[in-house]
């Protein structure tokens, strides 16, 4: 049969056209399968083998993370945002901050009161009464020599401000426990503190300052003074006594311990330097006699 040139043509171009033989493309796609697999490895088996069941797969992924706890046992909470702490507490509980110290607000005060020791050597003293016994030995009249002189224990009242945790002043009256040998003294001194423990309860520092004082040394003689007159009578020397008062500058070490929230233990070590109290006597001519010296004292107190 003849065909017209117009389907033979389109007959060639169907035969030029027609598809290739397609044996190597198989193989290139198991290829790049392989591939596949040995770069993704299991999870992508683990994907396609849960994938139809969610619930266990849910279940699968929870047991590679670990076993779960639930809201009661738990102690951590969370959400997609945010997570916080719900541990259970038995009533009663104190707050994890109860036992925490109370945080201190300056100006501090405190109040305290302890022994001390007063060291001196009273010079001059010693020699004022010498010479008033000499005087009466001139005029004919025998005398016992004073007793010696001796500096002894004090009682120490302080009250002090800290402005804050390394600086404050110390006001303090001093007086001796002696009654022929009286010292008074009435004074204050500003202290810093060098060393400061981490939580303030140790400081260890100096201070400079100064105050007035008073002495009395006073001798007991009761001996005649005097010729016996005719209706019996005569004078008696019973007793003598020295007495002065002045100003005075001090150099302070201190140290001082907290030993609980409102009780503070403070020592504290002093040179009191005092310039010589000078008078005329008549009979004695000039005499001078100074007080200076060391004090040591402990003070247990309150804060406010």
């Amino acid at each position: 049969m003849n065909t017209s040139p117009r389907v033979a043509a389109f007959a060639r171009r169907g035969e030029s056209c027609r598809p290739r033989p397609r044996g190597r493309a198989p193989k290139v796609l198991l290829r790049v399968a392989g591939l596949l697999l040995l770069f993704l490895g299991s999870p992508l088996v683990a994907r396609s083998q849960t994938s139809p069941d969610t619930t266990q797969a849910h279940a699968r992924v929870a047991a590679l993370a670990g076993p779960q706890q639930t809201a009661e046992t738990n102690p951590w909470r969370s959400t997609s945002l945010t997570s916080w702490h719900s541990r259970r507490r038995p009533p009663g509980t104190p707050l994890p901050f109860a036992g925490n110290e109370r945080p201190r607000s300056y100006p501090e005060i405190s109040v305290g009161i302890g022994p001390g020791e007063y060291v001196s050597s009273f010079r001059g003293a010693a020699e004022a009464f010498r010479a008033l016994e000499d005087s009466v030995r001139r005029a004919g009249y025998a005398i016992s020599p004073a007793a010696g002189f001796r500096s002894g224990s004090v009682f120490v009242v302080t009250v002090g401000v800290s402005v804050n945790p390394r600086a404050g002043i110390s006001f303090q009256l001093v007086q001796t426990n002696e009654a022929d040998d009286d010292v008074l003294l009435a004074g204050a001194f500003v202290w810093r503190s060098l060393l400061l423990s981490r939580r303030e309860s140790f400081s260890l520092g100096g201070g400079l300052g100064g105050g007035v004082f008073r002495f009395r040394f006073t001798r007991r003689y009761g001996v005649i003074v005097s010729p016996i007159d005719s209706g019996g009578g005569y004078t008696q020397l019973d007793d003598v006594r020295f007495e002065g008062q002045g100003a005075y500058g001090t150099l302070a070490g201190r140290a001082a311990l907290r030993a609980g929230p409102r009780l503070r233990l403070e020592g504290t070590v002093q040179y009191l330097a005092m310039g010589d109290v000078s008078d005329e006597i008549t009979g004695l001519g000039r005499q001078s006699i100074n007080v200076s010296g060391a004090l040591l004292h402990l003070s247990i107190g309150v804060t406010f």
